[in-house]
């Protein structure tokens, strides 16, 4: 008997364009988190898709306290030919993500942005603990104004929590302090800044710091915090001065 096999192709690939699309996130491994890799002469090899260790830092970048949204604010996307302050950000945020390992130890192993509004400061900034998420390392998010008036609140309401989450803020690998004495500041409020400051300080844990204020500014404001940030962050503090840096305005 003699068969037309073009028929059965027609009729196979009919079936094909009605049979129901398979919506895989990872069109690679097809949502199994596995790869399997064919060797010659020898047993084929499993290994994990590259979709398994995104899908980690995502998780990990949840539980540091980040916004999921935040991962796209990468170096790559930060525009650094906008002038020559956004071009020495990059520069600074570079050199640091590149030494950090070597550096984390020291006196001075963290780094601040600090002044003009809308230059890029929380952008670089997240950037950076993105990249040192990627590393291995645990950086943890810290808005200032958000953190603070759930701090001051639990202080109040809920002891346990509070020193719970003080003792995260103070001990944790890299702490990001996002817009520092945003919205203003209290007695209650600088106390607190003061002790995970001081902490992190005597116990050469980094931080990364983004605020309008001046290194001058943050001195008049408390010159305990603000002698200990500057020293910290001694040759990676960059000050921002001037209307003709602010990004929103280009």
């Amino acid at each position: 008997m003699n068969f037309d096999f073009s028929k059965i192709n027609e009729v196979v690939e009919r079936c094909k364009a009605k049979a129901t699309k398979a919506d895989y996130k990872c069109s690679i491994c097809r949502d199994s988190g596995f790869i399997i890799i064919a060797q010659i002469d020898a047993q084929p090899v499993i290994k994990a898709c590259s979709c398994k260790n995104k899908e980690r830092l995502k998780i990990e970048w949840q539980d540091s306290g980040f916004n999921i949204s935040c991962n796209d604010l990468t170096l790559g996307k930060f525009e650094s030919e906008r002038n020559k302050v956004s071009k020495r950000m990059k520069e600074i945020a570079i050199e640091y993500i590149d030494n950090f390992e070597g550096i984390q130890f020291n006196t001075n192993s963290s780094i601040a942005f600090l002044g003009e509004p809308g230059t890029g400061k929380t952008h670089a900034c997240i950037a950076i603990s993105l990249e040192l998420l990627k590393k291995g390392f645990k950086p943890v998010y810290f808005p200032y104004r958000d953190c603070m008036d759930e701090m001051i609140d639990l202080r109040i309401t809920n002891k346990s929590k509070y020193e719970n989450k003080l003792s995260k803020y103070q001990k944790c690998n890299i702490l990001f302090l996002d817009d520092v004495f945003k919205g203003g500041h209290t007695d209650a409020e600088i106390r607190l800044l003061f002790k995970i400051v001081n902490y992190r300080y005597i116990n050469r844990l980094p931080i990364i710091v983004s605020s309008e204020c001046l290194s001058n500014d943050l001195l008049k404001i408390d010159k305990a915090i603000g002698s200990r940030i500057i020293e910290m962050a001694k040759d990676r503090i960059l000050d921002i001065i001037g209307e003709e840096y602010n990004q929103r305005l280009c």
